[in-house]
């Protein structure tokens, strides 16, 4: 994780003066011209906007206790041991290697790390 971090910015540089291959197809999906460039300013908004609706999603369902809890509630009521808990590396689907960058589950094993492993305090509940 700290080496994707490290590489992040180096790699988002090499997004810049990115130039769509089909200027033709991009305008007829627009609604009207483009009346200025994107500014950095608006790319972080956007990716802030994105990652913060994202996260709120998946917390309102409830999806980051599989990750955060060291026990669930079963059916019956009793609960169990959660073998997932702060565990990225339990889900057998994550082993497959070909799961797009922006599912769900990327983006729960991005989370899990950074909450397992970030050098910031953890707040106390």
């Amino acid at each position: 994780m700290a080496e994707f971090k490290n590489q992040f910015t180096t790699q988002l540089q090499s997004l810049n003066g990115f130039e769509p291959q089909v200027p033709e197809f991009q305008r007829c999906l627009k609604r009207r011209e483009t009346d200025k460039p994107m500014t950095d300013e608006d790319v972080a908004r956007f990716a802030r906007n994105i990652t913060a609706d994202r996260i709120s999603e998946l917390a309102s369902s409830d999806h980051f206790l599989r990750i955060t809890k060291p026990e669930l509630p079963t059916p019956n009521g009793k609960t169990q041991k959660n073998p997932n808990y702060l565990n990225p590396c339990s889900y057998y689907l994550w082993s497959q290697g070909e799961e797009p960058i922006d599912d769900e589950l990327t983006t729960m094993m991005f989370f899990t790390a950074e909450y397992r492993c970030s050098e910031k305090p953890v707040p106390s509940a």
